[in-house]
């Protein structure tokens, strides 16, 4: 589809033969038509709010109901990885807070 947040190309093919001159007039019409075609970009948003204690409460009571059993030491590992990843989510978020108040 043309249009979105990214560039758009067009290609196309012509035949210098006289045999094929009403279908290179087509093609150029169809060109001249689709440069024509305005795209208007816009800035992707959407948010998730992620409470990391919830989420690895959920995880861990998930996990127990399918009578998977995991360590202490394990729990604490899963609970520090998504603890970083809130922290890399809302640094992301703050990024992109930044550059799109910069692009308007």
């Amino acid at each position: 589809a043309i249009g979105g947040g990214c560039s758009t190309s067009l290609l196309v093919c012509l035949s210098p033969a006289a045999d094929s001159a009403q279908e290179t007039v087509a093609a150029l019409e169809f060109a001249g038509r689709a440069r024509t075609v305005a795209q208007e970009v816009v800035v992707n948003q959407g948010y998730v709010e992620v409470d990391a204690t919830v989420l690895a409460h959920d995880l861990q009571a998930s996990l127990l109901s399918e009578s998977i059993a995991i360590s202490a030491a394990q729990t604490n590992d899963l609970e520090d990885k998504l603890e970083t990843l809130s922290r890399d989510l809302e640094e992301q978020r703050r990024a992109h807070k930044e550059e799109t108040a910069r692009l308007q």
